[in-house]
């Protein structure tokens, strides 16, 4: 006797994402029976009428929240802070590069105009006719100057340190030369 092969193709039935042979109802594990719910409306939770058939709703327990997450958030905002405080100084210091700009421009137009005033005061002919006019005449290279120093001269020499020991000095000289150097850096 022949078996009778069922054609696989004709048994089976997409149920959604599932597919099963025709004529299996779909097995549920018991974890999934222990999941399922029933549906509550918003009348029945805002009444509390669920409550009263011995339904009750499975509670998810409260997770505790890390310790390096807190920090990491509390980090993440001073961060933030710290970006819009630089930001803020950034925008600043900005402002007075501007305005600092505005006023150099403004001096370099001053002095072009404070310079063509001086030029026009010290004009070479007008100084050549007002000496004319004065009788002042250029020396010339047969011209000689004499100086007359009758009186002698009267120069004072102080030096220092003549009853100093030369290792007073040598720390004297260093102390001088290293207060200057901070004074360069100051």
């Amino acid at each position: 006797m022949a078996e009778k092969r069922d054609n696989p193709f004709q048994t089976i039935v997409y149920d959604g994402n599932t597919v099963r042979r025709l004529g299996t109802a779909p097995q549920s594990l018991p974890e999934q029976e222990e999941l399922r719910t029933t549906r509550v409306s918003e009348e029945e939770l805002e009444s509390g009428s669920h409550s009263s058939r011995g339904e009750h709703l499975p509670l998810r327990e409260q997770e505790r929240v890390s310790l390096l997450a807190v920090a990491g958030f509390a980090m993440i905002a001073m961060l933030a802070v710290a970006v819009l405080a630089s930001h803020v100084q950034l925008n600043g210091i900005y402002a007075r590069t501007v305005a600092a700009q505005s006023a150099l421009t403004q001096l370099e137009s001053d002095y072009a105009k404070l310079e063509a005033q001086d030029q026009e005061i010290f004009d070479n002919e007008r100084l050549s006719k007002a000496a004319a006019n004065a009788d002042l005449v250029k020396p010339g290279i047969n011209q000689q100057v004499y100086l007359e120093l009758s009186d002698p001269d009267n120069a004072v020499v102080y030096q220092q340190g003549d009853g100093v020991p030369l290792v007073e000095r040598a720390v004297q000289g260093l102390r001088a030369f290293f207060g200057g150097v901070g004074e360069y850096f100051n």
